[in-house]
């Protein structure tokens, strides 16, 4: 677009001539900077489209200008074409390597560099464009899930009015909506939590509890679910039963849910599911043992938010995961996963007892 405002930086007269000269044969806005220290200083009062960055300067060379570039949140995504007389593939390694993305060398030959700044500028333009539908998406998102809970309220009243009645059939029917229904309440609340998601951690409302205590409460709220799936699921708390531990207690109890459910996903019926308690060296650790297909070989990415399982030999990747991993991570504690001896896999989280 010949409307992509491009900052040019180089300590040579010469130089800048030369680059103008193409830029504006082509009908591109621009303009100088002659050090690094004042390119900083132009980017920090008008992000440019494109930086076309000297390497061999006095004081700030280049490779500290894109270093300082790519390091800053504004500006990370501006690409920057590195321009310099080095021929070296060491020097060519060392800009691409700290985040330039395309290297030029000297002479510049126009027809060259046309195409270059081209191609830079169409892919700034592509990446602009998909930051706008990721957001539109993200908006059209939260509202979908804010205007489901109107619904689903109403879904929750009925099932508690159907859970009174003395027909055992309509009671039964009323206690499967009831906890389908605050499910898909919990999903909601988990998507919106991770979209909101700033970065640094979720905002914890710690409160200290008895680890077992808290646990048995969890794996009785969840018992029904887990019995509507005919299997069965049990609590190993073995030696810690007065232990206490600082956390976030519905956070946590929503990680262990998710970690259940994720089990009862891929198990088969007539099989348990554990969830163990332990505790060494200042911290503690509760797992999700199933006995169902285990883990792919491939699972590095298995918290990842935007993968998902094919539905037969994987585990879910999906939201719940990634949910678990925020939480996690903002108690400053770690989850894994690996494979159970001789059938199923593990979920394990890590947490400090002193938070």
């Amino acid at each position: 677009m010949k409307n992509d405002y491009i900052l040019i930086v180089d300590d040579e007269p010469q130089n800048l001539k030369v680059v103008g000269a193409i830029l504006q044969e082509n009908g591109y806005n621009f303009s100088f900077a002659n050090n690094g220290e004042e390119a900083l200083k132009r980017i920090d009062s008008r992000i440019p489209s494109l930086v076309l960055l000297d390497i061999m300067m006095p004081g700030m060379n280049g490779f500290e200008v894109c270093k300082r570039i790519k390091s800053n949140d504004k500006t990370k995504h501006v690409p920057v074409l590195m321009l310099s007389g080095l021929k070296e593939e060491e020097d060519i390694a060392q800009a691409l390597e700290i985040g330039a993305d395309d290297f030029l060398t000297k002479p510049i030959r126009p027809i060259e560099m046309q195409a270059r700044v081209k191609s830079l500028l169409r892919t700034r333009e592509l990446f602009n464009k998909l930051q706008e539908a990721h957001v539109l998406t993200e908006s059209l998102v939260q509202m979908v899930a804010h205007d489901l809970r109107a619904p689903l309220t109403v879904v929750k009243c009925i099932s508690s009015i159907l859970k009174t009645k003395s027909d055992e059939k309509i009671k039964d029917f009323g206690e499967r909506i009831h906890l389908s229904s605050n499910r898909a309440e919990n999903m909601i609340n988990d998507m919106l939590s991770v979209m909101n998601y700033t970065g640094e951690s979720f905002k914890l409302s710690l409160e200290q509890r008895v680890l077992k205590d808290f646990f048995k409460s969890v794996v009785d709220s969840i018992m029904p679910l887990v019995e509507q799936n005919r299997m069965t699921i049990s609590l190993s708390a073995d030696g810690i039963d007065e232990t206490k531990a600082c956390f976030d207690t519905y956070l946590i109890g929503r990680c262990v849910e998710n970690l259940v459910l994720n089990a009862i996903k891929f198990s088969k019926r007539d099989t348990n599911i554990t969830v163990s308690l332990a505790i060494e060296d200042g911290e503690w650790t509760f797992s999700v043992i199933d006995q169902g297909q285990g883990l792919p070989e491939e699972n590095e990415d298995i918290f990842a938010l935007h993968s998902s399982g094919d539905g037969t030999n994987h585990h879910s990747h999906g939201i719940g995961l990634s949910f678990c991993q925020l939480v996690v991570e903002s108690h400053k504690g770690k989850i894994r996963t690996y494979n159970n001896d001789p059938q199923g896999a593990v979920f394990e989280v890590k947490l400090p007892v002193v938070f």
